[in-house]
């Protein structure tokens, strides 16, 4: 007798999800999956907007979605409560403006069920980046890869929407921590490389979307979240690497930042990494740039 293929658990958090219109596109994408024995768990996180009415009356008929509602209190919680009530061998996190391809779990899984060596530890991929007509912004690619746990200390390549995982690994690991609220599943990927293997599957299998309501959301408290969970592993490092990964990541803060052209945002992470002598050719040049408007305004007012 054939043994059927595992159940893949997908948890999706969401909240005032109907308003921002891209829910239907992200729940489609599962239920379109080449792999079809699958359950979509949606948790609501308290939406004031009607979602679980939406989802209700779009979604009755489909047995393999299945909706909880909790009291507001944030992502990590609603996914929490996701992964505890699930079924299945392996859990997908997908978040409900972002999509997935549709031979996204099929091709996850063969690493897990196939070879000679299955893979047992966190997976993920890269995700195109869609704005909010779902026009792809910007194509990542990679190369299939170990991810080593110094490496993903440095910086973090890891989208939520792009993970499978053994649910035994994550019970194992421990819930998602509910402070600090911005960087929660970064701080579960740390915990969850220290013991396990982690694989970079070289192959775009979703899309991440962009859109105006969480391309801002605070980008003060993201930083500091980040900053917060590896300063807690930076302790048991000597002082040099802990500054060497410190300046890693207020580099990316700070060419971010730029390219928001947020340039006071830029130059406080550029004064910082000079005091810790860590600035680069590249750095120095964003740096002169963020300083025309200053001088061109100094300019417009001289005699």
């Amino acid at each position: 007798m054939t043994e059927s293929p595992p159940l893949v658990s997908v948890v999706m958090p969401t909240h005032n999800s109907v308003s921002h219109g891209f829910l239907r596109p992200a729940i489609e994408s599962v239920l379109g999956q080449t792999w079809r024995n699958l359950e979509l768990i949606i948790v609501d996180d308290g939406s004031v907007d009607g979602t679980p009415d939406f989802v209700r009356q779009e979604y009755a008929s489909d047995a393999r979605i299945k909706l909880f509602e909790l009291e507001h209190v944030n992502q990590a919680n609603a996914r929490n409560y996701g992964v505890a009530h699930s079924s299945g061998r392996y859990i997908a996190f997908l978040d409900s403006d972002d999509t997935w391809k549709p031979e996204k779990l099929e091709r996850c899984l063969l690493k897990f069920e196939e070879g000679p060596v299955p893979f047992s530890g966190l997976l993920f991929h890269p995700m195109d980046t869609i704005d909010e007509t779902g026009t792809i912004r910007k194509t990542r690619a990679a190369q299939t890869r170990p991810l080593a746990y110094t490496e993903l200390l440095e910086h973090n390549p890891i989208a939520c929407s792009s993970v499978v995982v053994p649910k035994q690994i994550l019970e194992n690991a421990g819930p998602m921590r509910l402070d600090p609220p911005c960087s929660e599943d970064y701080d579960l990927w740390l915990r969850v490389a220290v013991e396990y293997p982690v694989l970079w599957l070289g192959e775009v299998l979703g899309a991440s979307r962009v859109h105006q309501g969480n391309v801002s959301r605070k980008t003060d408290l993201m930083e500091q979240a980040e900053l917060t969970v590896i300063g807690e592993r930076l302790r048991l490092l000597t002082n040099r690497e802990a500054d060497r990964i410190r300046a890693r990541h207020l580099s990316s803060f700070a060419r971010m930042r730029f390219g928001n052209n947020d340039f006071a945002g830029f130059q406080k992470h550029y004064a910082t990494l000079r005091s810790l002598g860590h600035v680069d050719w590249p750095l120095r040049i964003r740096y002169a740039l963020s300083l025309m408007p200053c001088i061109l305004r100094m300019t417009r007012r001289a005699p």
